[in-house]
């Protein structure tokens, strides 16, 4: 999953993809403890035969794709350069990825498709995608205004050094300090010296 972390700053990018990726497979387990997909355009898993149950689950239809929870243990996430990818990576023991494989494609010994991960050209299901959206939203960097500069500027520097500062710079002394440094470098500076993420 590609995603956008432009406004995220580049110390916390690795961070805001770790939380990502750990979000994802959180979701992904809470769809399953109720035997439902968190792929968007999949529903409901069928529900699992009575026969089935009663041997396997202690009578529970509910498909959570858990009997020995080897499965759900192995769905993981890896870090990439422009995001996570989320799925069962682990080499031991293969058969975690051939049961994953198995139920999100659907295969000749389990023709009952159980999708929990998108497929290539898929997506998660939309309170997921903005469970994401939300939580890189609290990574990006906070905006300040002009005003919000000035007064960060005299808490910084207190009164008598904003008014020398105004004497070197006149009047729009955060204005030529945006100049100097950019806008996005002056309030990550700011926000550094103030104490605040």
């Amino acid at each position: 999953m590609k995603l956008n972390l432009s406004k995220i700053p580049d110390d916390l990018k690795e961070e805001a993809k770790e939380a990502v990726g750990e979000l994802i497979v959180d979701r992904i387990q809470e769809y399953l403890d109720r035997g439902n997909s968190p792929v968007a355009k999949q529903g409901r898993f069928k529900r699992l035969s009575k026969d089935y149950a009663n041997k396997f689950k202690g009578g529970d239809t509910t498909p959570d794709l858990l009997l020995d929870g080897d499965l759900r243990d192995s769905i993981t996430y890896e870090i990439h350069s422009e995001g996570v990818k989320v799925g069962v990576f682990n080499d031991e023991p293969e058969i975690d990825r051939l049961k994953a494989s198995g139920h999100n494609k659907g295969n000749s010994s389990n023709k009952t498709k159980r999708q929990f991960i998108p497929l290539p050209e898929g997506k998660f299901k939309r309170p997921i995608m903005t469970d994401v959206k939300n939580l890189l939203a609290s990574f990006k960097e906070a905006e300040f205004s002009p005003a919000q500069r000035t007064d960060a500027l005299s808490d910084i520097f207190g009164e008598v050094q904003t008014d020398a500062l105004s004497d070197i710079f006149g009047e729009v002394q955060t204005d030529a300090l945006s100049d100097i440094f950019g806008e996005d470098q002056l309030d990550s500076l700011l926000r550094g010296i103030l104490g605040e993420s």
